[in-house]
């Protein structure tokens, strides 16, 4: 079984080492700075369906290559995201006529 260092590796080659959200890639920078890509930007691997959530870990089409910048920016929306029962609670106060 392959272990998560040379499957991250793996999924940033297979993504050309570019940040699929902001489409930052070090490719074309490092051609114009002269560093390579470790010194650029860290790159990490996002889990589409988290992990948490029953999303597989090993499985190809559900990471995908994210900056640190966009992945923690990622993160940090999805903590923002309503759940369900905000949602219903919501939904209730609305169909009440917006009484507490």
């Amino acid at each position: 079984m392959e272990w998560w260092p040379e499957f991250r590796d793996r999924m940033i080659k297979r993504d050309n080492f570019t940040c699929l959200d902001c489409g930052y890639t070090t490719l074309s920078n490092q051609k114009e700075t002269g560093r390579t890509w470790a010194e650029e930007r860290t790159w990490t691997l996002h889990h589409i369906v988290p992990i948490s959530k029953g999303g597989p870990m090993w499985d190809e089409d559900n990471v995908e290559t994210l900056c640190e910048r966009c992945h923690r920016f990622k993160h940090r929306m999805r903590s923002l995201e309503p759940t369900m029962e905000s949602k219903q609670e919501f939904l209730d106060r609305y169909l009440q006529g917006g009484k507490q």
